[in-house]
């Protein structure tokens, strides 16, 4: 089966003033790290946790979903087949569970904000898939093939038809999530488009894979470019 090219590009660090974002100051396994072995948690998810296109956004995930993220990666349970994505695992096996914590309850604690926008137009009529660029200090702009975003809707909000289920069977009527679940509204479509692609793939296993499988079982590769662009439009 053919993947969808999910292509992003701008990954500059940006950077935005903490107290906008976060209800405490970061601990320094956020904005500095340990070194040798771990990097700063903000090299690749930014002091404000809003992340880029090649990571998650942190930004209000629950302190303990991120830390049963961090033991998945140390059991292999959790692996991408884009070769660009290779540090997590080097790091989770790296930093210790104070660590993790401390990470988690700043993370946790902010509140997460529109950091894209989504404009349905390739930009190069070869493109089948998404591109994200840096739009100024706002966060990204991520253009999806015409059409996702009513197709998107259509599997996102009822299901295709059969296709898969309504997000929100787990994901909260709003699709920011639970206590226990992460949201999908208003993420990066293309980190989105991934974890889609790798659960369908095996890639990615552990905590919650084993309800999503049978979801999206049934999606094609256009199914999963439209569903990602569909929830990264919506408000986080």
């Amino acid at each position: 089966m053919q993947r969808p090219r999910v292509l992003a590009s701008g990954f500059a660090v940006l950077t935005c003033s903490t107290a906008l974002f976060a209800q405490r100051l970061p601990p320094p396994i956020v904005e500095r790290g340990r070194a040798p072995n771990v990097r700063a948690c903000a090299d690749c998810h930014l002091v404000n946790g809003q992340g880029r296109p090649d990571s998650s956004s942190l930004a209000g995930l629950p302190a303990e979903y991120i830390a049963h993220q961090i033991a998945d990666f140390q059991r292999g349970l959790r692996t991408t087949g884009d070769p660009r994505i290779d540090a997590m695992a080097a790091v989770a096996n790296a930093i210790d569970d104070r660590e993790i914590a401390a990470a988690g309850a700043y993370f946790a604690s902010i509140k997460p904000v529109r950091w894209l926008r989504v404009v349905e137009r390739n930009p190069r009529a070869t493109d089948d898939g998404i591109v994200e660029v840096l739009d100024g200090r706002r966060g990204y702009v991520a253009f999806v093939p015409p059409g996702s975003l009513k197709r998107g809707e259509f599997l996102v909000e009822g299901g295709g038809g059969g296709r898969t289920v309504r997000c929100a069977n787990c994901h909260g009527a709003d699709l920011r999530g639970t206590s226990q679940i992460p949201g999908i509204a208003g993420r990066s479509p293309s980190y989105l488009a991934r974890q889609l692609n790798d659960m369908r793939h095996g890639l990615r296993r552990g905590l919650g894979t084993d309800r999503m499988m049978g979801t999206i079982a049934r999606l094609t590769d256009d199914d999963v470019v439209a569903m990602a662009a569909y929830t990264a439009s919506l408000r986080p």
